[in-house]
């Protein structure tokens, strides 16, 4: 069975993939659901290892170009809703 994401799991997850990727400087810090994942310092290689994060941590199967097409976590949790994969 496919667990259900909230945004707060996915902040958390982005959060925590960031303080991987920047240490230190990302600690403490609020992420904006609105702001681009590029503004978390996320490339495109850091999207791909995200996305296969996302789909172990919770039991689903991303398109690999999902995260070019939806760019902030409000968008993500968007389509994710409509997927039925999200609260």
């Amino acid at each position: 069975m496919t667990a259900r994401l909230s945004e707060a799991a996915l902040i958390a997850l982005i959060t925590a993939y960031a303080m991987e990727v920047h240490g230190e400087d990302w600690q403490g810090r609020t992420i904006d659901p609105n702001a681009e994942l590029t503004d978390f310092g996320l490339d495109s290689i850091d999207v791909v290892l995200l996305t296969s994060e996302l789909e172990d941590e919770f039991g689903i199967d991303l398109d690999p170009a999902f995260f070019l097409r939806h760019t902030t976590i409000r968008s993500i949790m968007v389509e994710l809703r409509q997927m039925d994969l999200a609260d």
